[in-house]
């Protein structure tokens, strides 16, 4: 783990938790495009 871009103690929780809802935005934008994607090339659509 390098020591560059470590958080001080007191800013773990709040950065942890900052960091999992980039995560899942990050997740629920792939699958949006994705689902946008089959859809649009879909032929009954």
């Amino acid at each position: 783990m390098p020591d560059g871009w470590s958080v001080p103690q007191a800013d773990t929780m709040d950065s942890s938790i900052k960091h999992v809802i980039a995560t899942l935005s990050v997740c629920a934008g792939i699958v949006a495009v994705t689902a946008w994607a089959l859809i649009a090339m879909s032929p009954v659509a």
